[in-house]
């Protein structure tokens, strides 16, 4: 048996799976305890610094809050940290008085820091109000604020790190914050260990995020763990666009020599495409070719990102659609239990698919006469 505790959020799970020395580990005999190393014990801490901010940041703000860093001028920078602290102090007194005046809570993470010269400033991530950015630049007196907005691609990993890291100048604590803010405890299930599966398989709704996933064998207990993010598809976490096209130029069905070639297309926050083409030379079938190209274009991404297929082969399209499913459950075995077709190439897909939203459609005349041009212009890579 083992344990797995789920932290809920807006848009995401955390999940954590671990064997305990109460559980023990399936097909594994309980090791003899190890004493963790002080090297162990340290990272171990540190990771669980960032853990905890990260999920403060998760539960109680949202893309659209304020990264702030405030800056002192030369004729008013404290004299000692402890007085740069009262400053900020002050400064979180006045804000909290105006958010009451709008009947909102104000919710804030704090990082001081010095520099090697010994300036300091401040980091803040601040929930957002109507006005807040008149409100800020007017009540910070001592120097100039710069303002970003949140945005929470990542989950907010990077962010948590650099507010959970304690700098060479700083004393104490890396960070404080408001005591205002939600904090849940895990919804925690013991689990039978013949449900612990090599591949996660996310629950209907959700997707995992590949770049999240970490497991291993804890030198401590000699039990193995896996820790990862659940998304939610169509949450509020961000999800890069991608249009992959796929052109063959002969669709007969028999296997012989054919060309192959697909069109990645990137689509940026600002609308702006990115384009990379590919072309091969190969002996297979057209069924074979397109199911090729499109584990080729897949393993080019490298993340999180919503996926339109562009074919005119109505077989993948439809076995993508009816039968994929029906598949994985049966490890992809037919009926007569021999392998499907194309076993290896459809397992592919299955396992990007638990990374990427993955959709097919009908190509596009456009697309398909750009795609036969560029085959006849080109050698093949």
């Amino acid at each position: 048996m083992y344990k797995r505790d789920i932290w809920t959020f807006r848009d995401s799970m955390e999940v954590e799976e671990k064997h305990t020395g109460r559980y023990g580990a399936p097909g594994q005999k309980r090791e003899k305890k190890k004493k963790a190393t002080p090297e162990q014990i340290k990272k171990q801490n540190q990771w669980m610094k960032v853990r905890k901010v990260r999920r403060l940041i998760k539960w109680n703000f949202t893309e659209g809050d304020y990264w702030l860093t405030f800056t002192y001028r030369p004729s008013d920078r404290p004299k000692d940290m402890e007085a740069a602290k009262k400053d900020m102090s002050n400064l979180l007194n006045r804000l909290k008085y105006h958010y009451k005046k709008q009947d909102k809570q104000l919710k804030w993470i704090l990082k001081m820091e010095q520099g090697a010269r010994g300036a300091i400033h401040a980091h803040m991530i601040l929930n957002r109000i109507d006005g807040g950015d008149l409100l800020l630049a007017r009540q910070w007196k001592k120097g100039r604020v710069h303002m970003q907005l949140l945005y929470e691609e990542g989950g907010f990993q990077d962010l948590a790190e650099y507010i959970a890291k304690k700098s060479d100048q700083s004393q104490g604590e890396p960070y404080s914050r408001s005591r205002n803010m939600i904090e849940r405890d895990p919804e925690t299930k013991v689990m039978k260990r013949r449900t612990w599966q090599k591949e996660i398989k996310p629950p209907k709704g959700y997707y995992v995020d590949k770049t999240s996933v970490v497991e291993g064998i804890n030198p401590v207990t000699g039990y193995p763990y896996r820790y990862y993010t659940l998304i939610k598809i169509g949450g509020g976490i961000r999800v890069y666009k991608v249009n992959i096209y796929i052109e063959a130029d002969k669709k007969a069905p028999q296997r012989l020599e054919r060309r192959y070639c697909f069109l990645l297309e990137y689509i940026r926050k600002d609308g702006r495409t990115e384009t990379r083409f590919t072309l091969r030379s190969v002996r297979l079938t057209y069924n074979e070719a397109v199911l090729k190209a499109t584990v080729e274009a897949l393993g080019k991404l490298n993340k999180n990102c919503q996926v339109a297929i562009y074919t005119d082969n109505d077989y993948v399209k439809s076995m993508y659609e009816t039968e994929l499913d029906k598949w994985e459950q049966k490890d992809f075995k037919a009926r007569t239990g021999r392998d499907i077709a194309s076993r290896e190439e459809w397992q592919a897909i299955s396992a990007y698919r638990r990374q990427h939203v993955i959709r097919f459609f009908e190509s596009d005349k456009e697309h398909t006469n750009q795609l036969r041009e560029e085959m006849r212009a080109c050698k093949v890579s």
